[in-house]
């Protein structure tokens, strides 16, 4: 298994109304994925946070699965095997995701 590991932070305002400004028309909007839909986790404390992702995601095709911890997400990754891990831990008992992750 390969593994990269990057992250990024930025300050965004919070809004109020994401739903209906997530939405996209017109040139480049992806309508869909060919094939096997992939699969990508979702790891989030925070359930707004995974919402956000799933509503985005699902729409386009992408089979989603979300989690609120490091440990469940680390068993989804083992009966899933997704494609893409989207996640945010902070804090000492997180680390310990990361080194299964790094163990693999």
């Amino acid at each position: 298994m390969i593994v990269s590991l990057f992250w990024f932070e930025i300050d965004l305002p919070v809004a109020q109304e994401w739903v209906k400004t997530s939405q996209c028309a017109g040139y480049g909007q992806i309508i869909g994925i060919k094939g096997i839909p992939p699969a990508v986790l979702v790891i989030d404390e925070n359930l707004e946070n995974r919402s956000l992702l799933i509503k985005l995601l699902q729409p386009i095709g992408l089979k989603v699965i979300e989690t609120n911890d490091g440990e469940e997400g680390w068993q989804k990754i083992q009966m899933f095997n997704p494609l893409l891990v989207i996640t945010r831990h902070r804090g000492e008992k997180d680390i310990y995701f990361w080194r299964l992750i790094g163990n693999t």
